[in-house]
């Protein structure tokens, strides 16, 4: 027994803990209950420290110790003397909070009691600050070793702590998924509770400074021939992010799969220093992952962001060609390893190709902790209880299946993880996620059948019973093993039946034989055992007879689901190189997938109307039907790079295009390179002479289709999303006429050099025009009608033609361009550009001369050709709108009653319902704007589109629930227009709604926010409603604009970052109207769990900021409590419907999933509603548990203390008020209650210490 000279024990501590070791030898330590005392023996409070052991496996109490020490107090107890010296005897030497790492010891040898009677009183000297460990930290025989400790900053001596704990589970005789299990714990916990970034934690020979990385998803298309609307969370990019840890690297992850994000937009990279961004790629999702490889290409460039580029995943390993070449690496296979010697600088190559893991089981396990709060679908069919988890076990397939791909991404080596590891994972997600079923989701994990026996008598022999479903090949399977596979738990297979052809099934090489599929689905009807069939229709050489089989087949074996899957051929698998090579191909999209003839038949009879899965462009005639875009080319003798050229129009993310490529007498490789090209949508025109550019592109343009023309060079690449970006644009726009875009410089081998920024707003365009061309030819698209109506190229310019044409289009129309580089311009010594130089001038003097003229001329003057270009609004209104129609005619009727006229109002649909029928209502207005996103992106990104758009010099913003009062505009402006200010705001009416027979009717108005600007007070709270603001669009020029990464906050978020550059004035006058709806259907009242967590977002953002003001942390706290409360509330509210419910459903998930609310939230408040409609004695451990689950529910807190303080257990509710005094120091009834029990407790301590 032991402790500091200055610590005191109760006179009964020796007997009673001796009485309860020698009662267990396997107990190794004991220690009391703790009173804390200062110098002057007053009671200070208890350590919080109280948890017991006994009884629970060494993993177990590993983790609850980790978790839940706090502070030393346990290692001064009664321990055994021979445990003590062979903790010692391992030689950590000097470490800080060796005490505590003894604890890690004892409970991996043995077990730790404790003592609830408070006998040991720990005196208080000091706290742990640099200052006053001089005083405490040990000293060490040299000197050098206690000044180094006392140089270190607390996370470092915590992690130094960490490391040792993870050597002492290292050296215990755990199995190796336990240590893999503890070793996750440990770090996850140091991480969360201490602020460790494990930048350390790896070998000596590996060791590195640790890197910031950055792993994303691809976000899923709209229009796909599989369907994506199953979000579970991606176990292999799990793997990674645990890799990465455990070599020290802090790993960011963001799941646009899940959630479509806008980060490559905001500050995001720059913000978290970013050092490498991987980008997970699979082949339905492509089009997304190459719009992050060119947005990551455009900071570099610019300057944002000196990061580098990883594309992983099947696509990439599959087609390594697809990736731009200027991603520095691509992974191909498994990326565990490879990812992390990248980013620790073992590895420099561009393909990066390791031979397969043989042990799968040294792998860490998945980063579950990243996923667990994330809104997946945590449901399963066939599963009981939510949460389910996925699993993946496996990896490699021995099989020969001609229409999958998984060979080409795996290989043909087939490993596995252990029986033991798959169970130690297990209990990990049942233990710390509350896992409630697993899914193993992997096409093999019934084939390593010794295996599969292991882990079933496993589950049963440590009586874990929990459901899990898996997939299987029949072949795999017999009855006794799927008897034993129901002992075990299993409740569900999911079979690859594909065809009750056998004939089929042989040609798709699918190794298996229909009465195996028989056979397995008897054996799982006789057992009770759920079962979905997965059947492929549409193969090549399918019959009718064929589809009959597998109709009897079905209707035979009676699945309890049956997927009809259309077979689309996949990138490398051999039956789409059969089918290509036979003539069944309709088409092949961007990403390579390829629709059969047929297709969309199939589509209407086994899909319907399910999702968008039909060949995405229709043909007739074996043309392109109706194109909307026709992309013209010309070339001469261009082989050296026509091939790139080409190829980059085929891989664009926009399908309905034609292709005209005008051939004007090539004498090289390039007639034969065309013929190579047997796409649809190509036609090639051969000029019998060679007559030019000019004229050969008037000649194309007279054979497009398409309402717009893009043009391409021979000799450029257009980036994927190129057509895509600028038919948006154009639709949208229905005033211009040509929109081009910024674009990348490349050297002649494609290595990008540079970027060229042109003007993009239509009235700086025609104002500069005259004085230079600002459009890349190449980069443009056109309305073909515009182009017309001007007269098409003139043929008499051989070069700077599209000079020419532009200045005669902008005379007629608005000109603007894009400013992300859209298209890649090469620099080459065989491109024109090199060799006629002064040509070039000549003919660009040319155009000028010829339109000044017109433009001087009294019968040409412009502005008697067409109206003159209206005048610039003074301030543009963005409205962002999603599925509320009907409130948006109010808010824009609001606008339109403005007293100050001039405005522009930009409508952004964030991809909800059609709004245009709503602004057909409003007439033909030139000063109403319409712009759509494709996908929902957010508020933020809603403004930022509507922002880009803008011509206002000022910005104004009104939410489509809410008005303004006619004078709104005219007070701010008029203000603004005569002060030295950029940004004012004024006051606003909250209108609060309640739901009436007809509608919502409002039966309050009251001004909630009207306080002058305080630049500290900002830091903490947002009291500027969004409609009161205006501001200058050039502020956003320093301030940046709204970050998209916030789903809610995203307008603080600005103010803040705005009000460090820029003077807020506040006009104390109401001008306008916002509404609320207590009853949830507002987006204020239905979201509480996403502000609570995007307000901590936000101050984290701007922790520097308040570093020396102790009144803004003080107020930061005061309302990260509140919102943690009113969190809880409003959860519980909702749960009470679900309340006969002991454990959280799918229903509950589905339920509160749009209020932002987590799994540990829902758990733990649906535990802390059941527990308050009982009685004290049984509500008290369930209102623990609910805290165990989630801290910060605060309503559970107050309702225990409440409850302990009823049973006279003080020192228990002591523990518990004190916790709420810590986090909420200004609410004085937590600092009176912790006061009150205070004196009630010092009415237990022995006689001399009270």
């Amino acid at each position: 027994m032991y402790a500091a000279g200055h610590d005191l024990w109760h006179p009964t501590f020796i007997f009673k803990a001796v009485s309860i070791m020698e009662a267990d030898s396997d107990i190794i330590l004991c220690y009391a209950r703790t009173i804390r005392i200062d110098t002057s023996n007053e009671v200070l409070g208890l350590a919080p420290n109280n948890w017991d052991l006994r009884g629970m496996p060494a993993t177990s109490r590993i983790t609850y110790l980790v978790n839940n020490i706090s502070g030393g107090d346990p290692c001064y107890g009664l321990v055994q003397l021979d445990h003590l010296k062979s903790f010692f005897k391992l030689g950590f030497g000097f470490v800080w909070g060796l005490d505590q790492v003894s604890l890690a010891y004892f409970v991996l040898q043995g077990t730790i009691a404790h003592i609830p009677e408070p006998l040991f009183y720990w005196r208080v000297t000091d706290n742990e600050s640099v200052e006053a460990r001089k005083d405490s930290v040990p000293f060490d025989y040299v000197p050098s070793n206690s000044q180094r400790m006392l140089n270190m900053s607390m996370p470092e001596l915590w992690q130094q702590m960490g490391e040792a704990t993870l050597q002492v589970i290292s050296r215990s005789d755990l199995s190796m998924p336990e240590k893999l299990t503890c070793k996750d714990e440990v770090r996850k916990c140091f991480a969360r509770r201490y602020g460790v970034r494990w930048n350390e934690v790896v070998p000596p020979e590996l060791k590195s400074e640790g890197k910031n990385v950055l792993l994303a998803t691809s976000a899923a298309p709209n229009q796909t021939p599989f369907s994506t609307g199953e979000k579970r969370p991606p176990i292999g990019v799990g793997f990674l992010i645990s890799t990465l840890r455990e070599a020290g690297h802090n790993v960011f992850f963001i799941d646009n799969y899940l959630s479509p994000s806008s980060f490559l937009e905001t500050d995001y990279l720059k913000r978290h220093r970013i050092d490498f961004v991987g980008i997970y790629t699979n082949t339905i999702c492509f089009r997304d992952s190459l719009r992050m490889f060119y947005l990551l290409e455009e900071l570099r460039q610019r300057g944002f962001w000196n990061g580098k580029i990883i594309a992983g995943g099947p696509h990439a390993s599959v087609c390594p060609e697809t990736i731009p070449p200027f991603v520095d690496h691509i992974v191909i296979g498994e990326g565990e390893y490879a990812v992390r010697d990248i980013v620790s600088g073992k590895v420099t190559e561009r393909i990066v190709h390791y031979p397969s893991i043989e042990n799968l089981d040294e792998l860490p396990m998945p980063a579950w902790d990243y996923f667990s709060e994330l809104p997946y679908n945590w449901g399963g069919n066939w599963l009981p209880e939510a949460p389910v988890f996925t699993m993946n076990t496996s990896r490699g397939c021995p099989f020969s299946c001609t229409f999958c791909s998984v060979c080409s991404i795996w290989g043909k080596h087939y490993t596995y993880f252990s029986a033991e590891r798959i169970v130690a994972d297990i209990e990990h997600v049942v233990k710390n996620f509350g896992a409630r079923g697993i899914y193993f989701r992997e096409d093999n994990f019934t084939l390593k059948r010794d295996r599969l026996i292991r882990f079933c008598n496993l589950l049963m022999e440590r009586n874990i019973r929990i459901p899990w479903v898996c997939e299987s090949r029949v072949s795999n399977l017999d009855r006794d093993l799927v008897e034993l596979m129901a002992r075990a738990g299993a409740v569900g297979f999911y079979f690859g039946v594909e065809s009750g052809s056998q004939r089929l099934l042989d040609f798709m090489k699918k190794g298996i034989n229909v009465q195996q599929i028989r056979n397995a689905f008897l054996w799982c009807h006789e057992l009770g055992i759920k079962t979905a069939a997965s059947v492929i229709v549409g193969v090549p050489t399918e019959t009718e007879d064929d589809l009959r089989m597998t109709a009897s087949l079905l209707e035979e074996i009676k699945p309890t689901v049956t997927w009809f899957n259309i077979f689309v051929g996949i990138p490398d698998s051999e039956l789409l190189r059969y089918a290509q090579k036979h003539d069944y191909v309709e088409f092949i999209d961007d990403r390579g997938l390829a629709y059969m003839k047929g297709h969309n038949r199939s589509v209407e009879l086994f899909y319907g109307s399910a999702w968008d899965a039909k060949v995405p462009v229709t043909f007739e005639n074996g043309k392109i039907a109706s194109p909307l875009v026709s992309v013209v080319m010309s070339v001469h003798n261009g082989e050296c790079y026509l091939r790139q050229a080409i190829q980059s129009i085929f891989c664009q993310s926009f399908l309905n295009y034609e292709f005209i490529i005008i051939d004007d007498a090539s004498t090289d490789a390039t007639p034969d390179i065309l013929l190579q090209f047997k796409d649809p949508r190509l036609a090639i025109i051969r000029n019998t002479g060679n007559l030019g550019l000019t004229a050969s592109l008037n000649i194309g343009i007279r054979a497009a289709r398409g309402k717009y023309v893009a043009r391409m060079d021979a000799d450029d690449i257009s980036v994927p999303h190129r057509l895509a970006r600028q038919v948006e644009s154009l639709e949208n726009n229905p005033e211009i006429a040509v929109v081009g875009s910024s674009y990348y410089t490349m050297d002649e081998h494609g290595a990008v050099t540079g970027i060229i920024d042109v003007l993009d707003r239509p009235e700086l365009i025609q104002r500069e025009l005259l004085r230079q061309n600002w459009f890349g030819h190449g980069s443009v698209m056109m309305r073909k009608s515009c182009f017309e109506i001007v007269g098409g190229y003139d043929e008499r310019f051989i070069y700077a033609q599209d000079y020419d044409l532009f200045l005669r289009l902008s005379e007629r129309y608005k000109l603007a361009n894009v400013t992300e580089p859209l298209y890649c311009w090469r620099e080459s010594p065989h491109g024109i550009s090199a060799r006629k130089k002064a040509q070039q001038d000549y003919f660009a003097e040319m155009a000028r001369s010829a339109a000044s003229k017109r433009r001087g001329s009294p019968v040409c003057n412009a502005a008697k050709l067409v109206p003159a270009t209206p005048i610039a609004p003074l301030v543009s209104v963005i409205v962002p709108t999603h599925n509320r129609p009907d409130m948006l005619a109010t808010a824009i009727s609001s606008i339109l009653a403005q007293t100050m006229q001039s405005f522009e109002i930009i409508v952004v649909n964030d991809a909800g319902t059609d709004v245009r029928p709503v602004l057909e209502r409003f007439g033909d207005r030139e000063n109403i704007r319409h712009l759509a996103h494709e996908t929902n992106r957010g508020l933020a990104a809603a403004r930022n589109t509507g922002i880009n758009a803008a011509r206002g010099k000022y910005i104004a913003y009104l939410d489509d629930d809410d008005t303004y009062y006619p004078n709104h505009l005219e007070t701010l402006v008029g203000y603004l227009e005569s002060n030295d200010c950029r940004v004012a705001y004024t006051d606003a009416n909250c209108a609060i709604q309640q739901k009436a027979a007809n509608g919502f009717v409002t039966v309050k108005k009251e001004v909630v926010y009207s306080r002058d600007f305080d630049y500290d007070a900002i830091l903490y709270v947002n009291f500027i409603p969004v409609l009161c603001i205006i501001h200058e669009k050039a502020c956003l020029s320093l301030s940046g604009m709204f970050d998209e990464y916030l789903s809610r906050h995203e307008d603080w978020d600005l103010w803040i970052r705005m009000s460090r550059h820029e003077r807020f004035a506040h006009i104390k006058t109401v001008t306008c109207e916002y509404t609320y709806r207590p009853d949830g259907s507002s987006m204020t009242s239905s979201s509480a769990p996403l502000f609570f967590e995007t307000y901590k977002a936000v101050c984290g953002k701007y922790d520097d900021f308040v570093k020396e003001k102790p009144l803004v942390q003080a107020r930061r706290t005061a309302t990260m409590f509140n919102g943690a409360f009113n969190t809880f509330q409003f959860i519980g509210e909702r749960l009470q419907s679900y309340l006969t419910n002991s454990s959280v459903t799918a229903e509950m998930l589905a339920d509160l999933a749009p209020s932002g609310a987590s799994f540990s939230q829902i758990k733990s408040a649906l535990i802390w509603k059941r527990a308050v409609a009982l009685n004290d004695g049984t509500a008290i451990p369930l209102l623990e548990i609910a805290l165990v689950v989630d801290r910060e529910n605060h309503p559970a807190r107050v309702a225990l203390c409440e409850r302990y303080m009823r049973a006279g257990q003080y020192i228990d509710a002591l523990r518990h008020i004190e916790y709420l005094a810590e986090v909420n120091p200004q609410e004085v009834f937590f600092t009176a209650t912790r006061d009150t029990l205070l004196q009630a407790i010092r009415g237990t301590l022995p006689q001399g210490t009270r």
